[in-house]
């Protein structure tokens, strides 16, 4: 029986008897409880030949539900076909892991959601905390996905490349019940499923490197299929420009992002594929952690070592791009890099005198043939220079310092010299025996050898793989032993032991993975180390002695970098016991916590031990599990202990979950209700580092733009060193921030790409300028102290544009503009249950005021959410502040609100208090305040006071009265200001005098003021958009867009002669025929240049003359 086993046995034992009991209390209930992680499964999406899809249930998934009548016939049975894979997978730290899972391939849920149509390129999975993983069709369907049995052999760390062999063909499948492990006993072992990440996203890999478990999705509610364009991924980009670089330099390959998104590469002039060379093996997410460790001792840290740069010591082509999960790969793009005519700098290796001899110079840069020649110095006697070979057989001993010149073929020819030192000595070493008894990872290795004491003690130094590796081994009569961390993962070895006036003694030693198929020992194995120098005495546990330790349960509230929020318990040693029993010292700074995987987190003796830590029952009140980013309420909030769990489970605080799958596992708490703890539970914790040194601080937040003078509606970034857990606390009130203080970076960077723009915008939101504002702000995260508090300063000029505050649907709440508006929404006014985004912006270019009217203040368009025209379950109160020096007598302010299906301002009225006026309404659109001015003469023309003079003066006032365009509400007609699509579209509609019709609706004209002109005009066959589904009503029209749509509103007779114009060969072919129609009747003129400017943007007073030109016509 495996420890995972007899773990699961000795702990679980009064929690099957508890499930026992609770069974006979709770009758029928327990079992959906236990199956409740999971939940129902929706499939949908306009991918499917069904797009309103299906929903299939936890039982179903399980098939212990017949499916309905109709799906039965899809799927060809009653129930739902159960597939059992086992998957090879490699994380982005990087370390490998063996997935297993039981439940349905994806291709047969697709199938009976009516399967994939023609246009389906992506596939969405959305878990219930909000996650989302992305995929293209092609990668995750279309092509074929392994599993590598033999991918551990070079062992768990994940840059290692394993062997590819054997591959297995595995299909993607939604898991109702799965679990992982490093050890295949265990994966082999069915016992050790459990259902605690139910509707797991599982797959396999394209190419024994792959990194596929960052998108291992789990408790998945949904998947989408979708038809929206596939985006590539940009090229990737290389630290040192292209060109003639010096000998050994390093170049460095990078992704957008340098998370998923690898580079993969080839030196050999061919193609890179995805089982090419991979470079960005660790992701950036890590990259804080990993700089800080050097697991060997070398001198380099863990982050360059294995993101290792390509050292450039010859002329070089790298050619790279750029793949990963969900967009299509990048282009290959090539650097060519030239190194100067040189002979490598390396001394020849030892001679040995009397004993036949071999060594090639190598030259490189230049053009090839080289000729080498001995300028200057000595060669040993019995040897010679032939070529670039130094050999013979010396025949005396000594230091022989020589000078080579290489001469390459080019014309004229180029040359390089070096000097060289070879050393030959009188004696070889003893012959070095590898160890073959307990070669295994984790285990010292023992080199042995004929005891030559002579030898033995002229040793200086041993080198592995050409690193030294100083003080990490002994040597003893007939004895080398290397210390067991030196050979962190399995493989083979060059040991190179180097004695003053001795050959090199050099042997290869084989190291194989830990486990080797033998189970540990509870009873004798350990696993649990505290070492340090902040301990009194290193401690080694068993998993035996653990158990029999005083244990601790405790629930735990945690948010990740998502973020989303999750629940925990754990039953297990609590740490502080640990400690003590080590004896922490009062001078200990930190605390880091080592996986048997490689994985740490560091973390300091205040926040972990001193600093209180808490569970918060209400954390998740006012939002889900999916809204880490909202504040849940600190109410209630019970302090918990550290612990190493021995049992835990997460996604419940129900205790009959628990099992040993992650053991040992770093429990802990929260110091407050928004800090992201969950990157801190770490588990298969087999080592804990008390340490003395300094942690350090972290460095001060940063603020673009930084301070200063600024335009008012001016947004503020606040970002940390490494925007992931290092978060940035803020206040704007003078107070000194804390960890209390609002967030600013809630989601991490890691996660930027998968979450996209839009959420990116909404969650890690810019704090928006209004009025003179200090930001204070300090970086505070684990393993370091916080840092200084820094103050950006802003001094705001002008009005702001926009403001935007969330509103809590259950709790309502008031959004301002300064004092120019105010919305008080009632609770119960919005749709839902989740807050959500009302903004107020000011309109720069709204729809004309009626003729006859004065406008008293801004335009003020409010929206809900993304959606600009929203209905409220309740009244909502606005209130607008107007200038009360515009109204004349007798004249009285109201508030108008402007119909987009009518496109016209129609009166709400209002109550008036001083400068301000309130109103009630029922939905958002566009508002204003304004005074129908009360004239002699009725019929005065509306007076545009910025077009006397213009040379469009005549146009615009025809088309003003014809009623087809009309000036903006302060009077002004802006005559040189750019036009849009929509309002050239609606100026058509009106002079034309169409008659409404229910044309095409784009996507984006859905709620736009414009929608029904648009439609009309697409009706009559004036317009069309950029594609089905987009027409761009808020770009700026374009000259060649306006003749096309003017040529088809006038349906005059096609021209099809050739235009004059100098540059009618950049006109685009579909607008060609309309240009040259328009200019020919002289409804549009070139400009004095003779040119067009086919994709310059038209001015209102040009598209007034066309329009007016057109109706003369």
């Amino acid at each position: 029986m495996s420890v995972f086993k007899k773990k699961c046995w000795y702990k679980l034992l009064p929690v099957i008897l508890g499930v026992f009991l609770l069974t006979g209390l709770f009758s029928l209930s327990a079992p959906d409880a236990a199956y409740a992680v999971g939940g129902d499964l929706k499939i949908s999406g306009p991918g499917l030949n069904n797009p309103e899809g299906i929903t299939i249930t936890q039982n179903q998934l399980r098939g212990t539900e017949a499916l309905p009548e109709e799906l039965q016939t899809v799927a060809g049975a009653v129930y739902l076909k159960q597939h059992d894979e086992i998957y090879s997978t490699i994380n982005t730290w990087p370390t490998k892991s063996w997935y297993r899972g039981q439940g349905v391939k994806l291709t047969d849920l697709l199938k009976l959601a009516g399967g994939l149509n023609e246009n389906a390129t992506l596939i969405k999975f959305v878990s219930r905390d909000g996650f989302k993983a992305t995929f293209t069709v092609q990668e995750l369907i279309d092509e074929p996905r392994y599993r590598f049995p033999n991918f551990m052999d070079s062992g768990l760390p994940g840059h290692l490349p394993g062997d590819s062999s054997g591959a297995t063909p595995v299909e993607a499948i939604i898991a109702y019940k799965s679990f992982s492990s490093h050890d295949y006993g265990d994966i082999s072992d069915p016992d050790n499923f459990n259902r605690n990440d139910a509707n797991h996203l599982l797959y396999g890999q394209r190419a024994v490197t792959q990194q596929t478990n960052a998108r291992f999705a789990k408790y998945v509610t949904g998947i989408e299929v979708l038809t929206d364009p596939v985006d590539k991924w940009d090229i990737p980009t290389s630290s040192v420009a292209p060109g003639e670089v010096p000998v050994g330099t390093l170049v460095e390959l990078h992704s957008p992002f340098n998370d998923e998104d690898k580079v993969h590469y080839t030196l050999d002039g061919s193609t890179p594929t995805i089982e090419s060379p991979m470079y960005n093996w660790i992701a950036n997410r890590w990259k804080s952690q990993r700089e800080m460790s050097d697991e060997d001792n070398d001198g380099i840290s863990d982050f360059d070592e294995i993101n290792r740069p390509i050292e450039i010591n010859k002329d070089t082509t790298i050619k790279a791009f750029v793949t990963g999960p969900g967009r299509s790969d990048s282009d290959v793009v090539t650097f060519q890099y030239t190194v100067p005519l040189s002979i490598q700098h390396a001394n020849p290796p030892n001679a040995i005198k009397n004993k036949a001899y071999t060594h090639t110079f190598t030259a490189v840069g230049g053009a090839k043939p080289y000729i080498f020649t001995l300028d200057s110095g000595e060669l040993p006697d019995g040897m010679t220079l032939n070529g670039s070979k130094l050999e013979g057989t010396p025949t005396e001993s000594g230091i022989f310092t020589f000078t080579l010149t290489v001469r390459d073929s080019a014309d004229p020819p180029k040359e390089a010299s070096r000097e060289f030192t070879l050393l030959v000595i009188i004696k070889g070493p003893p012959t070095l025996i590898a160890d073959t008894t307990d070669n295994v990872v984790g285990k010292p290795i023992e080199i042995c050898f004929t005891d030559d004491q002579a030898w033995r003690e002229a040793i200086t130094e041993i080198k592995i793989n050409d690193t030294a590796i100083a003080g990490q081994y002994t040597v003893e009569s007939g004895k080398i032993t290397i210390d067991a961390k030196v050979f962190s993962a399995a493989g083979s070895y060059t040991i190179t032991v180097i004695a003053t006036g001795y050959a090199d003694g050099v042997v290869t030693q084989q190291v194989n993975p830990s486990g080797s198929g033998q189970e540990p020992d509870p009873d004798k194995d350990i696993v649990l180390k505290i070492t340090g120098d902040g301990v009194t005495n290193s401690r080694e546990y068993t998993q035996s002695q653990l158990e029999e330790m005083p244990q601790q349960q405790y629930v735990y509230s945690s948010i990740n970098t998502w973020p989303s929020k999750s629940w925990y318990v754990g039953k297990g040693v609590g740490l502080r016991y640990l400690l003590n029993e080590a004896g922490i010292k009062g001078n200990a700074q930190q605390i880091r916590f080592v996986s048997r995987d490689g994985y740490y987190v560091t973390l300091t003796v205040q926040e972990l031990l001193h600093d209180k830590r808490y569970r918060f029952p209400n954390f998740k009140s006012g939002s889900g599990d999916a809204d880490g980013h909202i504040p849940g309420s600190p109410s209630g909030a019970t302090e918990v202990e550290p612990i190493i769990a021995l049992v835990s489970a997460s996604g419940t605080d129900n205790p009959a979950y628990m099992n040993a799958m992650n053991t040992p596992l770093l429990m802990l708490g929260q110091r407050a209700v928004t800090e992201q703890t969950g990157p801190l539970f770490v588990k298969y914790v087999n080592q804990i580092e008390v340490l003395t040194t300094s942690p350090g601080r972290w460095a001060a937040p940063t603020a673009k733009p930084s301070g200063g003078t600024v335009p008012a509606g001016t947004k503020v970034e606040l970002h940390s060193p490494n925007d992931d857990i290092d978060k940035v606390y803020y206040t704007i009130d003078g107070s000194t921030p804390t960890l209390d203080s609002p967030m600013f970076n809630w989601i991490a960077k890691r996660w930027w790409s998968s979450r996209g723009e839009e959420a990116l915008a909404e969650i890690n939101r810019p704090i928006e300028l209004t009025k003179d504002t200090t930001i204070k702000a300090v970086t505070i995260g684990p393993g370091k102290y916080n840092s200084d508090v820094v103050e950006f300063t802003y001094k705001v000029e002008g009005p702001a544009k926009s403001v935007g505050g969330r509103v809590e649907p259950d709790k309502g709440g008031q959004v301002s503009l300064g004092d120019e508006v105010v919305i008080d929404i009632p609770p119960g006014a919005l749709e839902g249950t989740d807050g959500i985004e009302v903004k107020i912006e000011r309109v720069s270019e709204p729809p004309a005021a009626p003729a006859g009217y004065r406008v008293l203040g801004s335009v003020y368009e409010f929206s809900v959410g993304d959606k600009s025209s929203y209905s409220f379950k309740k009244p909502v109160t606005i209130k607008l502040k107007f200038d009360p020096d515009k109204v004349g007598p007798g004249e009285t302010p109201a508030v108008y609100y402007f119909d987009q299906s009518e496109e016209k301002w129609v009166n709400l009225g209002g109550e008036i208090s001083g400068d301000t006026i309130t109103v009630q309404v029922e939905h958002f659109t566009m508002f204003v305040v304004m005074v129908e001015t009360k004239s002699e003469d009725e019929d005065e023309p509306l007076n545009l006071t910025d077009i006397a003079g213009h040379w469009a003066e005549e146009n615009i006032k025809q088309l003003v009265a014809l009623g087809a365009v009309s000036g903006y509400p302060d009077n002004i007609f802006k005559p040189e200001n750019k036009i849009t699509r929509a309002e050239f579209a609606t100026i058509l509609v009106k002079a034309f005098k169409l008659e409404p019709q229910k044309g095409k609706t784009f996507a984006d004209t859905e709620g736009h003021w414009a929608r029904d002109s648009i439609s009309t005009a697409a009706y009559h066959g004036i317009v069309s958009g950029y594609d089905a589904t987009r027409f761009g009503p808020d770009d700026n029209i374009t000259r060649e867009q306006m003749a096309v749509m003017i040529m088809n509103a006038s349906q005059l007779p096609a021209v099809t002669a050739e235009s004059s114009l100098v540059d009618s060969n950049s006109i685009s072919a579909w607008a060609k025929e309309a240009v040259a129609t328009a200019v020919k009747n002289g409804i549009i003129n070139g400009y004095p240049d003779n040119t067009f400017r086919p994709r310059a943007n038209a001015t209102r007073a040009e598209a007034v003359t066309v329009v007016v030109n057109a109706l003369n016509i």
